[in-house]
């Protein structure tokens, strides 16, 4: 209640639901400046990404926008390097952007403390794929595959990975795996393999 950048940043988040975007970047940009604790910047920088997030679909400027965006996202992972979650979103922003390289450091991060942060294997797995690595496309498959045991999407990728390199046996026990543990569309995934 005494905290002067508290009651800015929580006008930013009242003006945020109230649909009023403008003022809730203004506060919540006054409260990010405003503050020196690490934690109450990263709580502005979240519900900034917030607000950008939901103007990004109604938005003529989409260029702005996704500087904003990406903005806020290298901002949270400077802030919390620690944190695979944001880690990963940036990474994944990386990816969609074709930059292969800062996107794998990126998940490397959230890896580092989260060893168990399956997106991130998965994801990695899919770079290493784009990149024609495909070794170590599979042995991070297979890494993921003793964390999270089961998961159609492992398999599916195991599958068209050994599609194309026509291993009709190894493709056919990983497409009957990915179909077993419930894969996504199934026909869409038979056309892939195909």
């Amino acid at each position: 209640r005494k905290d002067k950048t508290a009651k800015i940043a929580y006008k930013g988040i009242v003006n945020l639901m109230q649909n009023n975007y403008a003022k809730a970047e203004e506060y919540l940009m006054q409260a990010y400046n405003q503050s020196d604790v690490r934690n109450n910047q990263l709580f502005c920088v979240e519900w900034l990404f917030r607000l950008y997030d939901s103007l990004q679909n109604s938005a003529t400027d989409d260029l702005y926008i996704s500087s904003k965006l990406k903005w806020c996202m290298s901002k949270s992972a400077e802030l919390a390097p620690d944190n695979p979650e944001i880690q990963s979103r940036l990474a994944h922003a990386f990816y969609l952007e074709g930059k292969l390289t800062k996107a794998e450091h990126y998940f490397e991060q959230a890896l580092k403390y989260d060893p168990n942060h399956g997106y991130s294997y998965f994801s990695l797995a899919k770079i290493y794929a784009c990149r024609g690595e495909d070794e170590r496309a599979v042995e991070t498959l297979e890494k993921l595959n003793t964390i999270q045991e089961n998961h159609p999407l492992v398999f599916s990728e195991l599958a068209v990975i050994y599609a194309m390199h026509n291993d009709a046996d190894k493709c056919k026990e990983y497409y009957e795996k990915a179909i077993m543990c419930g894969v996504d569309k199934p026909s869409e995934f038979a056309a892939k393999i195909t």
